[in-house]
Protein backbone atom coordinates (compact mmCIF):
# COMPACT_ATOMS: atom_id res chain seq x y z
CA UNK A 1 0.00 0.00 0.00
CA UNK A 2 2.91 2.38 0.81
CA UNK A 3 4.44 1.72 -2.63
CA UNK A 4 1.12 2.61 -4.67
CA UNK A 5 0.55 6.05 -2.26
CA UNK A 6 4.14 7.14 -3.28
CA UNK A 7 2.65 6.65 -6.69
CA UNK A 8 0.16 8.40 -6.72
CA UNK A 9 1.76 10.98 -4.73
CA UNK A 10 4.53 11.44 -7.42
CA UNK A 11 2.74 11.14 -10.07
CA UNK A 12 0.66 13.81 -8.83
CA UNK A 13 3.09 16.27 -9.21
CA UNK A 14 3.54 16.14 -13.12
CA UNK A 15 7.08 17.23 -12.94
CA UNK A 16 9.60 14.99 -14.91
CA UNK A 17 11.22 13.58 -12.44
CA UNK A 18 8.00 12.50 -10.46
CA UNK A 19 6.95 11.09 -13.72
CA UNK A 20 10.39 9.42 -13.79
CA UNK A 21 10.33 8.02 -10.15
CA UNK A 22 7.23 6.60 -10.69
CA UNK A 23 8.13 3.70 -13.19
CA UNK A 24 10.40 2.22 -11.09
CA UNK A 25 8.06 2.27 -8.40
CA UNK A 26 5.11 0.94 -10.39
CA UNK A 27 7.98 -2.24 -11.15
CA UNK A 28 8.37 -2.87 -7.20
CA UNK A 29 4.49 -2.41 -6.66
CA UNK A 30 3.61 -5.27 -9.15
CA UNK A 31 6.85 -7.32 -7.74
CA UNK A 32 5.77 -7.12 -4.15
CA UNK A 33 1.94 -8.15 -5.11
CA UNK A 34 3.52 -11.13 -7.17
CA UNK A 35 5.65 -11.94 -4.23
CA UNK A 36 2.76 -12.04 -1.79
CA UNK A 37 0.86 -14.18 -4.16
CA UNK A 38 3.52 -16.84 -4.65
CA UNK A 39 4.28 -17.19 -0.97
CA UNK A 40 0.69 -17.63 0.18
CA UNK A 41 -0.85 -20.94 0.92
CA UNK A 42 -4.38 -21.05 -1.27
CA UNK A 43 -7.43 -21.41 1.54
CA UNK A 44 -5.24 -19.47 4.40
CA UNK A 45 -5.48 -16.36 5.25
CA UNK A 46 -7.64 -13.26 3.47
CA UNK A 47 -5.54 -13.74 0.64
CA UNK A 48 -5.48 -17.04 0.08
CA UNK A 49 -9.15 -17.51 0.08
CA UNK A 50 -9.19 -14.93 -2.39
CA UNK A 51 -6.67 -16.84 -4.81
CA UNK A 52 -9.38 -20.33 -3.95
CA UNK A 53 -12.51 -18.12 -4.15
CA UNK A 54 -14.48 -17.82 -7.56
CA UNK A 55 -13.00 -14.27 -8.69
CA UNK A 56 -9.05 -16.06 -8.50
CA UNK A 57 -10.42 -18.86 -10.52
CA UNK A 58 -11.60 -16.26 -13.10
CA UNK A 59 -8.56 -14.20 -13.16
CA UNK A 60 -6.46 -17.79 -13.69
CA UNK A 61 -8.60 -19.01 -16.44
CA UNK A 62 -7.85 -15.98 -18.28
CA UNK A 63 -4.68 -16.10 -17.18
CA UNK A 64 -3.80 -18.90 -18.95
CA UNK A 65 -5.18 -17.90 -21.84
CA UNK A 66 -4.33 -14.43 -22.14
CA UNK A 67 -1.08 -14.74 -24.09
CA UNK A 68 -2.78 -17.01 -26.63
CA UNK A 69 -5.49 -14.68 -27.76
CA UNK A 70 -3.16 -11.68 -28.03
CA UNK A 71 -1.01 -13.78 -30.47
CA UNK A 72 -3.98 -14.53 -32.36
CA UNK A 73 -6.09 -11.79 -32.37
CA UNK A 74 -4.35 -10.25 -35.43
CA UNK A 75 -4.98 -13.11 -37.12
CA UNK A 76 -8.76 -13.01 -36.11
CA UNK A 77 -9.41 -9.37 -36.89
CA UNK A 78 -8.16 -8.72 -39.82
CA UNK A 79 -10.41 -10.87 -41.94
CA UNK A 80 -13.16 -9.88 -40.06
CA UNK A 81 -12.36 -6.15 -40.61
CA UNK A 82 -12.08 -7.07 -44.34
CA UNK A 83 -15.46 -8.54 -44.31
CA UNK A 84 -16.90 -5.57 -42.39
CA UNK A 85 -15.51 -3.14 -45.34
CA UNK A 86 -17.03 -5.56 -47.34
CA UNK A 87 -20.79 -5.61 -46.22
CA UNK A 88 -20.64 -1.47 -45.72
CA UNK A 89 -19.63 -1.06 -49.14
CA UNK A 90 -21.80 -3.79 -50.63
CA UNK A 91 -19.34 -5.71 -52.38
CA UNK A 92 -18.80 -9.23 -53.68
CA UNK A 93 -16.81 -11.01 -50.30
CA UNK A 94 -14.30 -12.73 -53.59
CA UNK A 95 -13.33 -9.02 -55.34
CA UNK A 96 -12.84 -8.12 -51.70
CA UNK A 97 -10.43 -11.18 -50.77
CA UNK A 98 -8.96 -11.00 -54.69
CA UNK A 99 -10.34 -14.40 -55.48
CA UNK A 100 -12.28 -12.99 -58.66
Amino acid sequence: MLTLFLIWLIRSTRAPWGIALSFPLIYLAYGAILLAILSTEPGKGWLGYLLKSGVGRIVAWAGIYSYSIYLWHLDVTLPVEVLVVCVKQNADYRVCVGHA
